[in-house]
């Protein structure tokens, strides 16, 4: 192996010493063959991009990721783990993406910043398979050393995307109770006894801020969390390497630990590395070819990941609620769906804050992966948000945003609990709360619709079969596919239903009691022509509804009201007015401002 070679290899291992840094910038000018860039986050990153000739354009084709160890790039990645001799093999293409550099070396941040590293390799795979006829059942992650640990981020934070993952000599920075997915993600492991830099049996290492946990008890956390029988079954695999398996795993997501004896920090049977440095490597086994085989035996099930939950599901005492929160910030941004929808209807918006403010949306109980109430009322649900809040962790106070029917729900929350609300922005609001009368003919197409609802209701009670919903098509396509199968459910549909006939929706409050001490917001929307609607009619409609949302206007002392040029459903025709009413980066007269003026927040 010659002297350039040796210096390049060195630096794959998770740090580097002060002396080699400078090598480390110059072999990597010298090496470098990135062929594949874009922005993800407003950052330039970059990947090197494999594809076989035998790809046929025509045929569904696996993706593999592989990630280099702190200090690498993608090159060295190619050249150590060797995946592309076997992509001409079998077939498959591969992508080498690369870590940023700061003022250290060049890493995959796997610690609470890891979030625009999640959403590069994400968009990286967008990219991928618009260019490519990638095969969304078989995307596989896996990485050397700290591209190791960034492989279990990955398997927690896109488990629908990622179906297995390998990790060789994996340095793992995370406690394992950060990861709350539930999803079953088969896992390959290679370790060896005598790595010098992430230690076999843990403890604190040289190249790390935090100590490493042991390698076996890591193995088994995981093989917990996929629900696979305790025991674990060893056979010997070769002289120096033993196969630790977890096997009986939920949705057959099998983890396997192989145990290299004496083996250093280094990739078994890939590309060589100076012994001097990270110690003995074996021959005994091969890694790529072994966790390609791993690999191909475990593609992503649809159904099963369809069933997983988008967020997390939390306990509120006796039944669970399924929550999603993105990003953070010094208040929490609660945002409430309208009539009949669940917490997808915020997606877009909290897609665009998730850089600048932290934003949480929720299926009420019933909808999505939310477990069903006893029974189904305006206060129940505002006891349901009030302790999925408290049990989630969120700290109060809240800044609430309520779309259409979630405008009563997050003002009743602030009648009842008014020292946890900073702000209330209310998104085309319906007012519940003054007796007002909406027109005839809206009365009319209500009760047809509900006619009609309750007729499609008692046939499929009958026949137990329940179509799946609808959704809007501006949602990712991926998101838009796992709420179709997630949704052929009767507690999802009786909890639509339901909505149609809360008990307390309207109620009558005196003017005094209408009170909103909080600074408000109003966004309204544009009402279009519904079917069979006249000019006349619609306009009639129009006038009640702004009418009464100036009344909800006047209930606070500081209300401020934006026009949106869109019809009702603002969050997903008019995502960014809903974002710009929240955003911290929008300008001298934001409405953080606003709400932190007369809030004293």
């Amino acid at each position: 192996m010659s002297r350039k070679r040796v210096i390049g290899v060195v630096v794959i291992v998770i740090s580097l010493p002060v002396f080699l840094a400078a090598f480390e910038a110059i072999s990597f000018r010298i090496r470098n063959r990135n062929n594949g860039f874009m922005i993800s986050s407003g950052q330039k990153r970059e990947y090197l991009l494999y594809v076989p000739r035998s790809y046929d354009a025509t045929k569904p084709t696996p993706l593999v990721i592989s990630m280099h160890g702190a200090g690498g790039w993608p090159t060295q990645q190619m050249n150590l783990s060797e995946w592309n001799r076997l992509a001409d093999r079998q077939g498959f293409i591969v992508v080498y993406p690369s870590g940023l550099k700061k003022t250290g070396p060049r890493v995959w941040r796997v610690g609470p910043d890891f979030a625009k590293d999640v959403r590069f390799i994400s968009e990286m795979i967008d990219k991928l398979e618009a260019a490519y006829n990638i095969d969304p059942a078989r995307v596989y992650a896996n990485g050397f050393s700290n591209g190791g640990g960034m492989a279990f981020v990955l398997s927690c934070a896109l488990p629908d995307r990622i179906a297995a993952v390998g990790m060789v000599g994996a340095a793992q920075t995370l406690p394992w109770s950060w990861c709350t997915e539930r999803r079953a993600v088969p896992m390959i492991a290679f370790h060896g006894t005598d790595d010098r830099f992430a230690f076999y049996n843990g403890g604190q290492s040289w190249v790390a801020p935090r100590p490493f946990p042991a390698v076996p008890i890591w193995t088994a956390n995981w093989a917990r969390r996929n629900r696979c029988e305790p025991r674990p079954v060893e056979s010997a695999v070769a002289a120096d390497v033993t196969l630790r398996e977890y096997t009986h795993c939920a949705e057959d997501a099998a983890v396997a630990l192989y145990i290299v004896r004496g083996g250093g920090h280094t990739w078994p049977g890939g590309g060589p590395l100076p012994e001097w440095y990270v110690g003995s490597n074996t021959r005994s086994i091969d890694a790529t070819s072994t966790m390609w085989a791993f690999f191909r035996a475990h593609p992503l099930s649809r159904k099963s990941g369809a069933a997983q939950p988008i967020g997390k599901r939390v306990d509120i005492g006796g039944r669970s609620l399924h929550i999603v929160c993105m990003g953070s910030g010094p208040h929490t941004v609660v945002m409430e769906s309208g009539a009949a929808v669940g917490f997808y209807e915020w997606w877009l918006v909290q897609s665009a804050l998730r850089d600048e403010i932290r934003t949480c949306s929720y299926d009420r109980a019933g909808f999505g992966w939310s477990d069903p109430p006893p029974s189904r009322s305006i206060a129940g649900y505002v006891s349901d948000l009030h302790e999925l809040l408290r049990r989630s962790g969120e700290k109060p106070p809240f800044i609430f945003v309520g779309h259409s029917m979630g405008g009563p729900i997050v003002q009743r929350y602030y009648w009842r609990y008014p020292s946890d609300v900073a702000g209330i922005i209310l998104v085309d609001p319906s007012n519940q709360e003054a007796s007002l009368q909406t027109i005839p003919e809206m009365k009319a197409a209500v009760a047809a619709n509900r006619l009609r609802r309750t007729k499609e209701m008692e046939d499929w009670r009958a026949t137990n079969k329940w179509p799946p919903q609808q959704f809007p098509a501006e949602l990712p396509a991926d998101l838009r596919a796992r709420l179709v199968a997630a949704s052929a459910s009767r507690n999802w549909w009786e909890a639509r239903f339901g909505e149609g006939m809360l008990p307390d929706l309207e109620i009558s409050m005196s003017p005094e009691q209408r009170r909103i001490a909080a600074p408000l917001v109003v966004i309204r929307a544009q009402w279009r022509n519904p079917p069979g609607w006249s000019d006349e009619v619609t306009e009639r409609f129009r006038k009640h509804w702004r009418e009464a949302q100036d009344e909800i206007a006047s209930r606070s002392e500081h209300t401020k009201v934006v026009e949106a040029a869109s019809g009702h459903d603002v969050p997903i025709e008019a995502p960014g007015v809903v974002a710009r009413a929240q955003s911290p980066a929008n300008g001298p007269a934001r409405l953080s401002n606003f709400f932190c003026k007369f809030s004293g927040k």
